[in-house]
């Protein structure tokens, strides 16, 4: 017989691995469906934030309520009884899973313009400023090695 915080534990850990899979199904969904049927890239200065939030939030509010429903359904297989009571497809709790799931997203170190896929003419949605090769990059004896070493042909072409 499995004790109650055995019961809890397998509850939420299901809940856990669901929410966090679907979640990346719906995100990576939501990104093929941006880059590739509305042909929004990373690039785009307005609408790839929106995409990109609109996707964030999507997910994360599919993800909210699949959890709730898979602990629920877990926890009453186990003991006849829920463990989210009151949480189904309320108001209240769309709009938590939203601002958990962007908050979470952006304290993650997320854009969301990561969302969208790199447009090959622009810069990338990961791309970060370089440094400067200037007169503290490299002295004068190291550019005139840089210079004159040349790289080798495979091809034979010259």
């Amino acid at each position: 017989m499995a004790t109650a915080s055995d019961i809890i534990v397998r509850a939420h850990l299901t809940e856990a691995v669901s929410a966090g899979a679907l979640f990346y199904a719906t995100a990576a969904a939501g990104q093929r469906f941006v880059g590739g049927v509305l042909r929004i890239s990373s690039a785009s200065w307005a609408a790839a934030p929106a995409a990109g939030l609109s996707t964030i939030t999507a997910a994360s509010c599919l993800s909210g309520h699949a959890a709730i429903l898979v602990a629920n359904a877990v926890a009453t297989g186990l003991t006849g009884s829920r463990v989210h009571e009151g949480h189904d497809n309320s108001l209240q709790s769309t709009t938590a899973f939203a601002t958990a799931g962007v908050l979470s997203f952006w304290l993650l170190g997320g854009r969301p313009v990561m969302v969208c896929p790199s447009d090959l003419r622009f810069l990338g949605a990961y791309a970060r400023i370089g440094l400067k090769a200037g007169e503290e990059y490299a002295g004068e004896q190291m550019r005139g090695r840089i210079q004159v070493r040349q790289l080798p042909n495979p091809c034979g072409v010259v």
